[in-house]
């Protein structure tokens, strides 16, 4: 889940999944960029549109591009204008234009040739265009030109400086002094005064590890790294950034020679004076850059410091020990009277299993420093989320707090009366039915994230795979934390079963949790499989053999169901509610892999019921893939890739209309994970996207609605009915009044009448009440 939150409210601005691939976002105007990939199935057609939408996500201009693959475009002068890279339509040359919002209006087009790159400025107020031949891999000019007027303001010769051309064609600096490192010497761009400076014979640039580069307040220092840094080089040193005059070097800044891996974070104070640096472990320099002289020495305990933070008046120095595989220590020096004015430590989930486990894989946890603009609050960013504090008190801020990530899984747990919801943070949230219960939130001993989960839908018991074991706890009741372990990296699917009595794992088998054994299934244990309610059967398909077996472990029984003739492919399995039979969801042998129905087995005998439920999928749908059965009700609910949703009444094979969560044509759902869950009693359901959006959906009623079929000047076929904002609605159409096709999209009848010749057509409109598929607030 991607996007821009307001920290201070823990609203979302900005969605980066709900238009296509999110590009930028101006905080002045809170206008957000998209891209779009758009396919036209009537004429193949193929191409992207970058869109601008304001904060309720109403479109206010798109541009359209069919020569470009995948475009980049940037906001400039506070949303006013749209900067996109593209390419000439006749000679295919790198081009770039900008666009006034307001109107779409394009102020200007440059086509330089050859192979140029262009770095916009933080404030968006220059363009960078770094000019190289199409034979070589080096830039030989750079020129700053006001982005808004396309007037030159700088150049510089790169000819011999070995500056490599970049694979982006056009991205945007983050900070106001950038330094473009080559072989041989180094350009930097300094932003306030719109200048370029070339820095020959020297590689200094950025360094990862560090923040590289590191300015002062008002930009007008920079300290940088030394690319090629080795004992016995100059590591780092400090320039004026508007001249590329060097003032200090590591060398100078030092009394005598330092261990050589002491000298590789150092901090440039907010008004450039001082450079901290650490020397040994709890012993911090300061440096005054002008005079190159000691100004004080600094000192805490024996901590292995790696991180420096100077407070915006240069008198406090927050310096951190940041160490994936230990605790993380945070202290705040007064660098006047050398004393301590806080000391915070931050303890690391328990990364080490209980022993009987074996040996296994462990990774550590890692907490990265962020710092807000203004640097009076720092944060500390994990798998399961961030923290913020105030620099100078060291206070938790409940900035973000609220802040979960993508959703994982989403189970409503009857006996608790309550949903229950996994993030990729680690987070678990339990929300009552009672609404004027507050939620409940638990975390799970996650050090690299959360990437699949399951949930018992009886106990609301919670698993996960952290490194090479599972984690199971149990949050409604007395059972201790379980950890199995001696397993592979990234097993799933995964599912809980009967009040956390079996945990289900792809390819690994069913694990009985209450003696924690491996159980003997007599066949290889593959995604798709089914367990009962109660956790005493399960049934297993078998791809080799094409068969389904289903095996009772507390008696070895097994059953073997092989499809009758016509049928294969098991795309999901489900018991029934009192667990005598089996529906499975297959497609015909030989035939349409889309055109999928329903057989149902009766277990005891494993003979397959005389009964086939057709769901008539059309060609241009995708297939089901996940199957849940109704708690209370004979249905079923099938969920597709794509988004879409639907019930089926297993007793009368009525389907209902589909939910279209997501648009119905969309490449991005080639892959990624999803899930859906079973209904709660109520026969509300939960759908989590490969996004990590979560949706709730309640099945709701549709009436048929008059329309007429007209032909516009063009000649093209429109389907007209009254439509109203508050509805969603639905077109169907179909060949001979058996299969019907369902989409959202009301130019479906262009599609249709570009294949076939004559057709009919229906349109259902949904019920006034709020019974659509609902976006869950999901900060």
């Amino acid at each position: 889940m991607s996007g821009v939150w307001d920290l201070d409210t823990d609203t979302q601005l900005a969605s980066g999944d709900a238009f296509g691939s999110f590009l930028d976002f101006d905080l002045k105007s809170g206008l957000a960029l998209y891209r779009q990939e758009n396919y036209d199935p009537i004429t193949g057609r193929d191409w992207f549109t970058v869109e601008v939408r304001n904060k309720v996500g109403d479109l206010l201009m798109s541009l359209e591009d069919e020569v470009s693959h995948e475009p980049e475009a940037f906001f400039v002068s506070e949303g006013q204008y749209v900067l996109k890279r593209t390419n000439d339509p006749d000679s295919l040359e790198l081009t770039l234009e900008l666009y006034r919002v307001d109107s779409g209006e394009r102020v200007w087009r440059r086509t330089p040739g050859g192979s140029p790159r262009w770095r916009l400025s933080q404030d968006s107020r220059t363009l960078i265009e770094l000019l190289s031949e199409r034979s070589e891999n080096a830039f030989h000019t750079a020129i700053a030109f006001d982005t808004l007027t396309l007037a030159e303001v700088d150049r510089c010769d790169l000819s011999g400086f070995k500056v490599r051309r970049e694979r982006n064609y056009l991205t945007e600096f983050n900070t106001p002094v950038v330094p473009l490192a080559g072989q041989s010497g180094t350009l930097l761009f300094h932003e306030p005064s719109q200048s370029l400076s070339a820095l020959p014979e020297l590689t200094w640039g950025f360094n990862s590890m560090s923040g590289s580069p590191k300015t002062s307040a008002d930009a007008d220092r920079v300290l940088l790294h030394n690319y090629s840094s080795s004992r016995g080089n100059l590591a780092w040193a400090v320039f004026e950034a508007r001249t590329g005059k060097r003032i200090a070097t590591s060398d100078e800044l030092q009394n005598s020679p330092y261990p050589f891996l002491r000298i590789q974070d150092p901090a440039l104070s907010p008004s450039g004076e001082i450079v901290f640096r650490i020397v040994e472990n709890g012993r911090i320099e300061a440096w005054n850059v002008q005079s190159k002289s000691l100004a004080r020495e600094l000192s805490y305990s024996n901590a292995p410091f790696t991180t420096l933070v100077p407070s915006a008046d240069d008198r406090y120095l927050l310096a951190l020990v940041l160490d994936a595989a230990a605790d993380d220590l945070m202290v705040l020096i007064d660098t006047e009277t050398n004393q301590s004015v806080y000391t915070k430590l931050k303890r690391d989930p328990d990364i080490f299993y209980p022993p009987g486990n074996g040996s296994t894989f462990v990774v550590g946890f890692t907490r990265t420093l962020k710092l807000s603009p203004s640097g009076t609050r720092f944060y500390l960013s994990t798998v399961q989320g961030f923290e913020a504090f105030d620099l100078l008190t060291g206070e938790t801020v409940e900035d973000g707090a609220a802040f979960v990530g993508k959703a994982i899984a989403s189970r409503y747990v009857a006996g608790e009366k309550c949903w229950v919801t996994v993030f990729e943070t680690g987070r678990v949230r339990i929300e009552p039915d009672d609404a004027s219960a507050p939620n409940r939130w638990l975390q799970l001993p996650s050090t690299t994230g959360v990437e699949y989960a399951a949930i018992d839908v009886q106990s609301g018991s919670v698993a996960f795979q952290r490194d090479t074991a599972f984690y199971i706890t149990h949050p409604f009741d007395e059972r201790e934390d379980q950890w199995i372990g001696n397993l592979s990296l990234g097993i799933y699917p995964i599912s809980l079963h009967g009040g956390g009595k079996w945990l289900a794992a792809h390819y690994r088998g069913i694990c009985d949790l209450e003696t924690e054994s491996w159980l003997s299934l007599g066949s290889e244990f593959y995604a798709r499989y089914a367990i009962d309610k109660e956790a005493k059967r399960c049934a297993l398909y078998d791809p080799s053999r094409d068969a389904i077996l289903i095996a009772t472990p507390s008696t070895e029984a097994r059953v073997e169901i092989s499809f009758a003739e016509g049928f294969s492919m098991s795309n999901a399995l489900a018991f029934s509610p009192d667990g005598e039979q089996l529906y499975v969801l297959v497609s015909p042998k030989g035939g349409d892999f889309n055109a999928q129905s329903i057989r149902i087995f009766d277990i005891a005998s494993g003979s397959m019921l005389d009964r086939e439920i057709p769901i008539n999928n059309a060609a241009e749908e995708y297939p089901f893939t996940q199957m849940r059965v109704h708690p209370s009700e004979n249905s079923l609910v099938l969920g597709r890739r794509n988004g879409t949703v639907r019930s089926i009444n297993v007793d009368t094979g009525a389907l209902s209309l589909p939910a279209f969560i997501e648009p119905l044509y969309s490449a991005d759902w080639d892959n990624g994970i999803y899930d859906l869950s079973a209904p709660s009693p109520d026969g509300a359901y939960r759908f989590a996207d490969e996004y990590g959006d979560l949706y709730e959906l309640q099945q709701g009623a549709a009436r048929q609605v008059p329309l007429t079929l007209n032909l516009t000047a063009n000649s093209e076929s429109v389907l007209n009915f009254e439509k109203a904002s508050d509805r969603t609605y639905w077109i169907q159409y179909s060949k001979d009044l058996g299969t019907w096709t369902t989409t959202p999209d009301q130019d479906a009848v262009k599609l249709w009448f570009a294949k076939q010749d004559a057709g009919f057509f229906r349109v259902f409109e949904s019920d006034p009440s709020p019974t659509e598929s609902q976006a869950l607030t999901n900060p």
